[in-house]
């Protein structure tokens, strides 16, 4: 251990009386062990629920979509799908039907985006075979009558129950009707199940009905589709394989993935994250003030002995490491109690959920956590480099000390 640091570590830990430097200097520390063990503990809840929120989508949405660059139609999907397959991590690839259409039950009207899917579909969407609160996952009601299921919110703006028969009109069954000058004659179907997905705009505009269903709404052949959704074995790498996607096929189609296709929820997600850290920051930045603030008066109290070192040989570059490695130290005390404390907290919550939520009201049992490395070592890093940054002032002034004119007193 170097002479700068054991002078640093005896200024930090004397025998001195208990004074106001003293105060100020185990105020920073705390300071500083709150902030940190604050962003830890904020920062896990955001990416517990974060987490939650991405696996409901990625559950429910595809992880990729393709869509044609001009039109609506994509008429020979079995190219992508091969194309798909040719790349590992693609879990399936499927050609989907949607639209908007309108639904009508007596006197209620709604708009949504109707899915017409393949029989093997739902069998990569777990997610929504969870959510059926009302009827069942079937494509049928009965035997031979043609189903549809559909969300929470948009059964209630209908007013319908399962079993009951609402009626879909499309753009092209709208456009007939006023060419002829008649009433739009739609689809009837039967609400075989309602799902609640928890997120509002699937509960709300989403509906599913059978392929060749969806085909005679939207007067569609049987090769055709409006889009190829992609699943992946893991979803994280979406990215990844859109840009393997996009560099093998041509201009006339577009990849997004899940990101893309929820981009407003996952921005205000990533805001919000940068929000509270930008927030909570504030704690360390003033606890760092209080050790910039110790650390001046250090010098000031230290005066005469900065001379003495001076005067038995010691160099500006000594000086100023002493009260560099001082503040250094605090922050690191502050930053490692607050590590602590902030990750006991984290796995305290994982393991033994301290705040509990009623399940039977809500999605999760617990306020939900995930530590990330990535979010500890920032944090750190982040807290050590302002109490780092504290202590340059205070080390420059020490290191200008004038030896007569303190020995003096002056």
């Amino acid at each position: 251990m170097s002479a700068a640091s054991k002078i640093a570590i005896r200024y930090i830990f004397s025998k001195r009386s208990f004074n106001f430097i003293t105060v100020i200097t185990s105020i920073s520390i705390l300071g500083i062990a709150a902030g940190t063990a604050a962003l830890i503990a904020v920062l896990s809840i955001f990416n517990g629920f974060q987490e939650l929120t991405v696996r409901q989508i990625t559950g429910f949405d595809p992880h990729i979509r393709i869509v044609p660059t001009k039109g609506n139609i994509i008429s020979n999907p079995s190219e992508i799908t091969n194309l798909a397959g040719q790349i590992p991590i693609a879990h399936t690839a499927e050609p989907l039907i949607q639209s908007k259409v309108v639904a009508t039950h007596s006197s209620n009207m709604q708009v949504f985006t109707l899915y017409g899917i393949g029989e093997n579909y739902f069998s990569f969407i777990n997610e929504l075979k969870k959510s059926i609160i009302v009827g069942e996952f079937n494509f049928h009601y009965g035997e031979h009558r043609k189903g549809i299921m559909i969300g929470s919110a948009l059964a209630d703006r209908l007013g319908v129950f399962a079993g009951d028969v609402i009626e879909l009109v499309s753009p092209k069954m709208i456009e007939a009707s006023l060419q002829s000058y008649s009433y739009p004659k739609g689809e009837q179907l039967y609400v075989a199940g309602i799902f609640q997905t928890n997120i509002k705009d699937n509960d709300l505009t989403t509906g599913f009905v059978i392929s060749n269903t969806a085909q005679n709404v939207f007067s569609m052949q049987n090769e055709q589709a409006n889009c190829m959704d992609i699943r992946l074995e893991q979803f994280e790498k979406a990215d990844t394989y859109a840009s393997q996607l996009r560099s093998k096929l041509s201009k006339d189609y577009q990849v997004y993935t899940w990101k893309d296709l929820n981009s407003d929820l996952y921005q205000i997600m990533q805001f919000e994250k940068m929000a509270s850290f930008s927030i909570i920051g504030i704690i360390i930045i003033i606890a760092v003030f209080n050790v910039l603030s110790s650390l001046a008066m250090t010098v000031t109290e230290k005066k005469q002995d900065i001379a003495i070192i001076k005067a038995i040989g010691a160099t500006a570059k000594f000086i100023r490491n002493i009260y560099l490695i001082e503040g250094s130290l605090i922050g690191l005390i502050g930053t490692a109690i607050g590590t602590v404390a902030g990750l006991i907290f984290t796995f305290g919550q994982i393991h033994y959920k301290w705040f509990a939520i009623d399940g039977n009201r809500y999605i999760i049992d617990a306020v939900p956590v995930s530590v990330r490395t990535a979010d500890v070592v920032l944090i750190i890093l982040f807290s050590m480099f302002l109490s780092f940054l504290a202590t340059i002032y205070p080390a420059r002034k020490a290191s200008k000390t004038v030896v007569a004119e303190a020995i003096r007193g002056e």
